[in-house]
C-alpha cells in the first residue's frame, strides 16, 4: 500500500497543542509523515516539501487568532472496465482514468473568550474539477466537493 506523504510545519512550542500523542499515532498509522520547524528557508526544507503529497500549517497569534491552511495532492487512478462483474483480464487494456489533481483549503479560528469561539473553513480554494473515487470497474464515479464553506460557532461550559 502507498502511504502519503505529510509534512506538518509547525514549530516547537505549538505542535504539542495540534497534535496529541493520539493524533500523531493515527497519523504514523496511515501516512508517512514528518513535522519540520525550519523557520528559515534551506535546501532541506524546499525538499522535504517537494517529497509532500499533503502540506499543512498553521499559525497563532497572542491574541486568539489562529490561521492555517494545508495542500494535498492525489495522484492519477487507473481502474479496468469490467462488465457484468466479471474480473477483467489481467492485461486489458480498456482503462479507465481519473486524473491527478491539487486541493486548497484554509481555515481561520478566532477565540473571543474562554467559552466562546468562531471558526470559519474553506474548501477547495480554486474550486478544482476532480474525481474524488472511480470505483473498480470504472464505470462510476464520485465528482469531489466544489468550493465551499464552514463557519462554526462553539461554546463550551
Amino acid at each position: 500500500m502507498i502511504r502519503p506523504h505529510v509534512l506538518v510545519l509547525a514549530s516547537d512550542v505549538l505542535f504539542p497543542h495540534f497534535f496529541s500523542a493520539e493524533s500523531q499515532k493515527k497519523l504514523t498509522e496511515v501516512t508517512d509523515w514528518k513535522r519540520s520547524s525550519d523557520i528559515e528557508d534551506s535546501a532541506i526544507l524546499r525538499e522535504q516539501i517537494a517529497n509532500a503529497d499533503v502540506l499543512m500549517t498553521t499559525w497563532h497569534t497572542p491574541f486568539g487568532l489562529s490561521i492555517g491552511g494545508g495542500a494535498r495532492y492525489v495522484d492519477s487512478v487507473i481502474r479496468p472496465v469490467s462488465t457484468n462483474g466479471v474480473p477483467p483480464p489481467p492485461n486489458q487494456t480498456n482503462m479507465r482514468t481519473a486524473p491527478d489533481y491539487w486541493v486548497v483549503d484554509l481555515m481561520a479560528s478566532y477565540a473571543i473568550n474562554d467559552n466562546l469561539s468562531v471558526q470559519l473553513n474553506a474548501y477547495n480554494l480554486t474550486d478544482e474539477l476532480y474525481v474524488a473515487t472511480l470505483n473498480n470497474s470504472g464505470a462510476r464515479y464520485m465528482p469531489g466537493s466544489p468550493r465551499s464553506a464552514l463557519l462554526t460557532v462553539s461554546f463550551s461550559f
